[in-house]
């Protein structure tokens, strides 16, 4: 086991929106809910707020959120990221990019964890419920 997995201290249920048409081909929002691991998933970077750099008048550089999930989660880019247990629950979330990192206690292992970087998700969580699982 890797040594992340002891960290985990959140759970998250993950959403994707599958592109669909209607009758009238206008677009459909269809979102779905990939498997995710049971219990325990992810947790959030210890430095959660980010750095702002001050780039001088008129320029504001946004904090950097980044996430870090259960290497068996397969996140892309514009899902929804619903934490539901844990302190900072509940949390709407959505990707805006994800890399597979090296395990760093046994070079062998392909992965041992997914470090996402994410924003808050403005959407409307009623959105979601229908779709719960």
């Amino acid at each position: 086991m890797s040594p992340i997995n002891r960290l985990w201290n959140h759970r998250l249920v993950l959403y994707r929106n599958v592109p669909t048409t209607g009758q009238f081909n206008e677009p459909v929002v269809n979102w779905t809910t990939p498997t995710v691991p049971a219990g325990m998933n992810c947790t959030p970077n210890q430095n959660w707020a980010g750095t702002l750099q001050d780039y001088g008048p008129g320029l504001q550089q946004n904090a950097k959120r980044v996430w870090y999930l259960h290497k068996d989660i397969d996140p892309q880019e514009t899902d929804v990221l619903h934490i539901i247990e844990g302190p900072e629950a509940p949390l709407y979330l959505r990707v805006e990019s994800a890399v597979l990192l090296a395990s760093l206690a046994r070079p062998g292992q392909p992965t041992s964890h997914i470090e996402v970087n994410v924003e808050v998700w403005p959407g409307d969580p009623a959105e979601l419920e229908e779709y719960e699982s």
